[in-house]
């Protein structure tokens, strides 16, 4: 009842949005609102992968459609013009020869549920309103942008709970077209709040007068990347940076954002054994081991996803070796450092693995030999019974860099275990080596080589992981 009133009030003083007291009521009723529309809605599960908890009554719809496909050339499918609002239930799909699939320009607002497509542009803005693609899930859901900054100061919103990308060109472009700018700081003024989930490809490019390099660097920093969640139970804290780390879109609710460089913090339930992933471009920097987390984003892209992953091991195969149950292995760390350096080959014994740097066949122990030949290598021979999670993908993502130029990477365990995306993405960052996975299986060492220049993300299961057998039924594999 009181949510009703409320939002019959916001529709009268909307019609009268040109008093001067407008912006200060408006900002009033939307935030009585989203706290009432909070209190009454079911818990739920806020940015997953399935993407923004829309509530769309909220919008002030003048027209709504559902599936959307326009054949005409040279046409747009959706097109919202001065202070227009639109809600598109499902697709927009523009088939049409050099044809576009939503434009949104002078404050419109254009929230489309579903996918935006375009044989042009998916999405083009002048920078002043707002454009919301909540997609069909972050996996499915992928837009290019194109803005076209009219000079007038004015910010809108642009956000895509999905991939932007761009077969042709930069993901985001920005045409200044004729229009002059007193610095950098006045075209950003006029050029929209970009959140997206993800960017694929060359990020940003920019056209017309005011183009350059230092406006695409500058709008790359300022891209907002979606935080989300495979799980329940969890917060989020941002480290104080100067600018806001939450996105509200009228009608779509609020969503947590960071970007390049940023620091963030997690604090979760803990399982004994847990790791959190946060995707490619962030780094953890600090597992207290209690559930809390530091992270900092250190590339562009986005595709922040949290994830609970597990050092697992494999403990049951069925009768074509395919593994049937794990086991979560968490170990004490009993680690103590022990040096035995000589000029030929270092070796260093931490308690919970060994690191053996050869320099040639002359020097390389007859077991390393027998691994990677004459190649020089940088060898890591782990205990998996006495390493932590942490502890395993550490050996693995920070040793993987200290092997020399064209040599070989050697992983030895005692036992089978698995690469998470984490490890992979390591390996993926040096094509310039070779990778050889021993390890114990049925009483013997088996060898498997990852030769260098192999599309490693190939091996990945859905999951995010590549168990030892699934690596050896991919590249085959030899007993030592």
């Amino acid at each position: 009842m009181v949510k009703s009133v409320l939002l019959n009030i916001f529709l009268i003083f909307y019609s009268r949005r040109n008093h001067p007291m407008y912006k200060k009521v408006l900002a009033t009723i939307t935030a009585t609102l989203m706290v009432i529309t909070m209190a009454m809605a079911p818990a739920t599960t806020a940015f997953a992968t399935d993407g923004f908890v829309p509530d769309p009554n909220a919008l002030i719809t003048t027209t709504t459609y559902g599936d959307t496909t326009d054949a005409t050339d040279n046409s747009t499918a959706i097109s919202a013009g001065t202070n227009e609002v639109i809600l598109v239930e499902g697709d927009v799909d523009a088939t049409g020869q050099n044809s576009t699939g939503v434009q949104a320009t002078d404050n419109a607002i254009v929230y489309v549920k579903g996918d935006v497509d375009g044989t042009a542009n998916d999405v083009v803005t002048d920078g002043d309103a707002t454009v919301v693609i909540d997609g069909n899930g972050v996996d499915k859901t992928s837009v290019d942008v194109k803005i076209t900054p009219d000079n007038d100061n004015h910010k809108g919103d642009v956000a895509v709970m999905g991939t932007v990308t761009n077969d042709i060109g930069a993901a985001i472009q920005i045409d200044t077209g004729n229009n002059t700018y007193s610095s950098l700081d006045d075209i950003l003024d006029d050029i929209p709040d970009i959140s997206v989930y993800k960017v694929d490809g060359q990020i940003v490019s920019s056209s017309g007068e005011s183009a350059s390099e230092a406006l695409n660097e500058a709008v790359m920093n300022a891209i907002n990347y979606f935080v989300l969640s495979d799980f329940a139970g969890y917060s989020l804290s941002f480290q104080n940076d100067g600018h806001d780390h939450s996105k509200s879109f009228r009608g779509v609710g609020e969503a947590p954002t960071v970007r390049l460089n940023d620091t963030f913090y997690l604090y979760t339930s803990y399982t004994e054994g847990q790791i959190i992933d946060a995707g490619e471009n962030v780094a953890l920097v600090r597992d207290s081991g209690n559930g809390s987390y530091e992270f900092r984003v250190i590339t562009p892209g986005g595709g922040i996803l949290l994830k609970k992953i597990f050092h697992i091991v494999p403990t049951s195969y069925d009768n074509e070796g395919n593994v049937e149950t794990y086991k979560v292995v968490v170990p004490e760390n009993t680690s103590s450092i022990v040096t035995d350096a000589s000029s030929e080959s270092t070796v260093v014994n931490t308690g919970y693995f060994a690191i053996v740097d050869t320099r040639s066949a002359a020097d390389a122990p007859a077991a390393i030999a027998a691994i990677s030949g004459d190649k020089p290598a940088h060898t890591v021979s782990l205990t998996m019974s006495t390493m932590t999670p942490s502890q395993y993908q550490a050996a693995v993502v920070n040793h993987v860099g200290n092997t020399p130029a064209g040599g070989a990477f050697n992983i030895e365990t005692d036992t089978i275990s698995c690469f998470d995306r984490t490890m992979i993405s390591a390996i993926a960052s040096r094509p310039d080596i070779d990778v050889n996975v021993v390890f114990t299986y049925q009483g013997k060492k088996m060898k498997v080589t990852i030769p260098a220049g192999y599309d490693v993300n190939k091996l990945l299961d859905e999951n995010g992981y590549c168990g030892f057998l699934r690596l050896m039924s991919i590249l085959g594999g030899t007993t030592l």
